[in-house]
This record gives structure tokens, sequence and C-alpha cells, in this order.
């Protein structure tokens, strides 16, 4: 008998496995060590690759000199200078902000928030695996590929740094898993299921928005393609009413971020207030490629 699930979470717990609480905590806190580890301690080792405050020569210094610059108009003219998308910038510049006015421009103040996105994608690679098999094989297919998510040393360039990419991929994949729940043949189509796969839905439709606009209409395309193919298939009426809903919630919300996620939309109708030119130069004059005798 298939058992049942309370949206992801086994009914059984007395699984060896670790809970999927336990996972997410062990996964920020690894991601958050390892992340202060690198700007703090590994990175002034590498002059040549250190741009200083504990960032890489690339867009984490361009992402760093503007937020400073709107944390020093906050506190010259007040919280009226501070936009979730600044000119010229994306919504990671826009918290950034915020928080070098609150706290100094330190761009490991950032680190929890990028620890907790990637922690959260891990976490729910994890859950994929016990959505896709039901059973240990699917634990630990799901817990081996998430522990991957979290140690791999590349990881290191979007979360240990000030960039967007974990946010971009957390929200994509909890509109993922929102969209396997729904197929999983144990969810029960009842409001309450229902209205926790369109919050989850619709948060990761929501996240992934604020950092690429432009994403949540591939997600839309994908998961249409995937309903007309899971439709004509196999599911009951119910099914194919709740999936069909799911894409038009999604559809409404692409249509919202892709009017914000033009390029006048998101940088403004001046992109070069913020004098991106400017930090562009100064971290392409170090950061650049070079051949060397094993790579062209």
């Amino acid at each position: 008998m298939r058992r049942q699930l309370i949206y992801g979470a086994p009914l059984d717990s007395s699984s060896a496995f670790p809970s999927f609480r336990l996972f997410w905590f062990l996964g920020f806190s690894y991601a958050s060590f390892m992340a202060l580890l690198l700007q703090k301690a590994v990175l002034p080792l590498f002059p040549d690759m250190h741009a200083g405050h504990g960032l890489l020569m690339n867009d984490a210094t361009v992402f760093h000199n503007m937020a400073v610059e709107i944390a020093q108009r906050i506190h010259v003219s007040g919280w009226a200078e501070w936009r979730l998308y600044p000119q010229g910038a994306s919504a990671n510049v826009g918290l950034l902000s915020a928080l070098y006015a609150l706290l100094g421009p330190d761009p490991a103040w950032f680190i929890p928030f990028n620890a907790a996105a990637h922690a959260t994608g891990a976490l729910l690679i994890y859950r994929i695996g016990t959505v896709l098999v039901d059973s240990d094989v699917g634990k630990l297919g799901g817990l081996l590929a998430g522990i991957c998510f979290v140690v791999f040393p590349s990881g290191l360039q979007w979360y240990g740094q000030n960039h967007k990419d974990a946010f971009a991929i957390v929200g994509s994949l909890l509109a993922l898993n929102a969209w396997l729940t729904m197929h999983d043949q144990g969810f029960r189509v009842e409001w309450r299921n229902i209205w926790r796969v369109l919050f989850t839905a619709i948060s990761g439709a929501v996240l992934l928005g604020v950092v690429r606009p432009y994403y949540v209409l591939v997600i839309v395309v994908g998961f249409s393609v995937s309903f007309l193919v899971s439709s004509i298939w196999r599911s009951c009426l119910r099914q194919i009413a709740l999936r069909l809903m799911f894409i038009i919630l999604l559809a409404a919300l692409a249509a919202g971020f892709a009017r914000i996620g033009t390029a006048v939309g998101v940088y403004g109708e001046n992109p070069n207030t913020l004098n991106i030119g400017a930090y562009s130069a100064r971290t392409s004059e170090k950061f650049e490629w070079k051949a060397s005798e094993y790579v062209l």
C-alpha cells in the first residue's frame, strides 16, 4: 500500500534518514561556514582573485559598489532612496543596499540569506527523491543529490558571494516541487492540499521573479507542455482542473514580471544612474580570460 504524504513529509518518521528540518539546518550551517571562510580567510590569500571585502573580481564587486552607493544615499536622504529594483540593478542589490544601510558595507551580512536559499534548494532536491520514488531508494537518491548540491565547491561562486543564483535556483525548485506533488499518486485533491501546492508554486515564482523576472515565463512554458502530456496520458478531471489552475496562476505572474523584466522595467529609463560602466570597468581590468598552455 502506498503511504500517504502530508505535503512531502512522510507520515512514517521512523526512518534512519535525516528529517527535512535536520537536513536543512546542516545545509545552512555548512553553507554559512564555507561562505564566511571563503570571504574572510581564503580569498585574502589570493590577491590576484580578491577584489576586496571578501569578493571575487566579477559581478559581485559591481553589486557591492552599487549597494554601497545606494546605502550612502539612504543615510543622506532617508529610506525614500531605497528600491527593491534600484536603477541599474536587480533585487539582490536592493536587499544588499538595505543591509548595508542598517549594518554597514560588509558582504558577510548577505551570507545568511544566500546560505538559507542554498540549504532550501538542497532540501527541495532531497524531497524530489522521496516524491519520484516512494521507497528508501528514493530517499537515498534525493539525500545524495541534496548533499552533492550543498557541498560541491563550485556552489561557492554563488552562495559565497552576493549573487542572485541561489534565490533563482530555490524559486525554480519550489515551483517544480509543487508540480511534482500534483502528479504524485498519493496526492489527494482536497482544498487544504490545493492551497498548499498553489502557495508553494506562487512563492517559487515570486522568488524567481524578483531576481530573474524573465525566468517565470520559462517555467510556465515548460509546465504547460508537461500539462498537455500528463493530461493526455492519464489524469482524472479534478487533477486536470488543478494543474490548469496552476498554469494560469503562474502565467499571470509571468505576465506581471514580464512588464518589470524588460530593460526599462528593471533598470529604469536611465540605466547609467549608478554608473554601471565604471563599476564594470573596475573589475574587468583585472578579471579577464587569458590563454594558458593547457587551455587556449
